[in-house]
C-alpha cells in the first residue's frame, strides 16, 4: 500500500521497472503517427497452459485488431524471451526483478507497449464478490504493461454478457498510456461472463493539495501552476460554486472533462482574484512529473547530524532514496528492509538516503535515533515537493550516472540494488 496525507491530490503511481506502468487492459489508442507507427511485442500464449487452443484464436484475432489499426506487431513467445534473459544485451535488473523482464525486453525490442493474454478460472468465491454478475467458469482477458512511468487504476465492465472478450491495451507513438479511442476484439469464445477490463476515464485535474479552502501545495506542470496559483492563496468559487475543502473541489472538479476550462475566485492576501483555468489529463501531468529516467536534481539540506547533504556529491555512486514520514505504516514496514540493504552493502558504492516529509521534527529525530537507522537520514518536506513526490513511501533507486532508474518496494529492494551496483 501506498500511504498518502488526506489533504493530498497528486500521487504517483510507478512501479519498480526501468520505466514501467502497471498492468493495463484497454482499448486502443493510436497517436496518428502514420510515418511511425506504435509498436506492440505481444507475447503469445504459452502452449502449457489450460485451454491454450482457446487462446491461442484469442491471440489471432487480438493481433489482428490491433494491425488493422496501424499497430506494428512483433509476436514472441515465453522461449524467446528466456533466450534473451541470457544474453549480454538483458538488463542486470531485469535478470534479478521477474517483474521487469517484461518491460525490458519490451524496451530491447524498441516496443512501446508488451502485451499478451492468459486464462484466469473464475471460483464462485470470485463470483459471489461481484455479486453473481459473473458466473463461476474460465474465461479469458487481455493484459498488457504501457511503457510509461503512470499506472492507470481499471474499471470493471460485465457489459458483454455470456461472449468473452479480448481487449487490447492502450497504445500510442507518444503516449503509450493516452487512450482517444476504444477498440475491442472481436469475441473469442463463449464463456460464463465476460471480465473486460478498461481505463477509467481521462481524469481532469487542476494540480493542488488543499487544507479545507487554503492551497498547501502546487502540482509541477499543473494548470494550477501554469495560472500562478501559489501555496496559501484561498479559493472562493470555482464556476460560481464555493469551495470550502477538498470534498467540494472534488464534487465540482467532478462534473468536469479535460481541456474544460474554469473560473475560479481565490484570495491572496486579502485580494480576490479571478482567473480562467483550462483542466489537463492528470496522466500527462503525472507522467511529465515522474522521476523515473531523469537525471536527480541537485538538491541540497542538512541530515539529522546538521552536517551538510547535496546529491550531486554522492554521482559515481548507486543511491537509494527513499521519502517516507514516521505517520505512513507501508514506510515503516519498509525500515528493516532498507536498514538491512544498507548494512549489507558496500559504502564506497552504495548510499541510502532517507529523506522524510514530516512535518514533527522531533517526532522524526524520535524514529531515526530509536531505530539507531543507518544511511544518510535528512527531514525535508522540500525535497518531496522538488520532484513532486505525493505517494509514501517511493523508493527511488538511482545509478552511478544520477539517472533515476525505478522504484522498488519490499523483496524487490536487495534484487535491484545488487543489479544496479554490479552492472558496469
Amino acid at each position: 500500500m501506498t500511504s498518502r496525507k488526506p489533504t493530498a491530490l497528486r500521487a504517483i503511481y510507478t512501479l519498480c521497472g526501468t520505466i514501467l506502468g502497471v498492468a493495463t487492459i484497454a482499448g486502443l489508442a493510436h497517436a496518428g503517427n502514420e510515418e511511425k507507427p506504435a509498436t506492440l511485442l505481444y507475447m503469445l500464449t504459452d502452449k502449457t497452459v489450460d485451454y491454450a487452443d482457446k487462446l491461442a484464436e484469442c491471440d489471432r484475432l487480438t493481433i489482428e485488431q490491433y494491425t488493422k489499426h496501424g499497430v506494428r506487431v512483433m509476436a514472441k513467445t515465453e522461449a524467446d524471451l528466456k533466450t534473451w534473459l541470457t544474453t549480454d544485451a538483458a538488463q542486470p535488473v531485469a535478470k534479478a526483478l521477474e517483474s521487469l523482464q517484461f518491460i525490458a525486453y519490451a524496451k530491447a525490442n524498441n516496443a512501446d507497449a508488451i502485451g499478451g493474454l492468459t486464462a484466469w478460472v473464475v471460483n464462485a468465491e470470485d463470483s459471489k464478490a461481484w455479486g453473481g454478475a459473473i458466473a463461476a467458469g474460465t474465461y479469458f482477458h487481455a493484459w498488457g504493461f504501457a511503457i510509461s512511468g503512470i499506472s492507470h487504476n481499471a474499471i470493471y465492465d460485465t457489459s458483454h454478457g455470456d461472449k468473452t472478450g479480448a481487449i487490447p491495451l492502450g497504445l500510442s507513438q507518444d503516449k503509450p498510456w493516452a487512450i482517444p479511442t476504444q477498440v475491442e476484439a472481436e469475441p473469442c469464445s463463449p464463456g460464463g461472463g465476460a471480465n473486460v477490463f478498461r481505463f477509467a476515464p481521462p481524469r481532469p485535474f487542476l494540480g493542488v493539495s488543499m487544507d479545507e479552502n487554503r492551497v498547501k501545495g502546487v502540482t509541477g506542470n499543473s494548470p494550477a501552476q501554469a495560472a500562478g496559483l501559489q501555496a496559501g492563496d484561498e479559493f472562493v468559487t470555482i464556476n460560481d460554486k464555493p469551495i470550502v475543502d477538498l470534498a467540494a473541489l472534488a464534487s465540482v472538479l467532478g462534473d468536469r472533462k479535460v481541456n474544460d476550462t474554469v473560473q475560479l475566485v481565490y484570495r491572496r492576501n486579502g485580494k480576490k482574484h479571478k482567473t480562467a483555468i483550462t483542466l489537463a489529463n492528470r496522466a500527462d501531468v503525472m507522467a511529465k512529473n515522474s522521476p523515473i529516467g531523469k537525471p536527480l536534481p541537485d538538491l541540497v539540506g542538512k541530515d539529522i547530524n546538521g552536517k551538510d547533504v547535496r546529491l550531486s556529491n554522492f554521482r559515481g555512486k548507486v543511491v537509494l532514496l527513499d521519502y517516507w514520514a514516521t505517520w505512513c505504516g507501508p514506510c515503516v514496514e519498509e525500515t528493516p528492509l532498507l536498514q538491512l540493504n544498507w548494512e549489507r552493502a558496500n559504502r564506497d558504492e552504495f548510499v541510502w538516503i532517507g529523506v522524510s516529509v514530516d512535518d514533527d521534527k522531533k517526532a522524526w529525530e524520535q524514529f531515526v535515533k530509536n531505530n539507531q537507522l543507518g544511511g544518510v537520514q535528512v527531514l525535508s518536506p522540500e525535497w518531496g515537493a522538488a520532484m513532486d513526490i505525493g505517494g509514501y513511501p517511493t523508493i527511488l533507486l538511482v545509478d552511478r550516472s544520477g539517472i533515476v532508474q525505478c522504484e522498488v518496494r519490499g523483496k524487490s529492494i536487495a534484487a535491484a540494488t545488487k543489479a544496479l551496483l554490479e552492472a558496469k
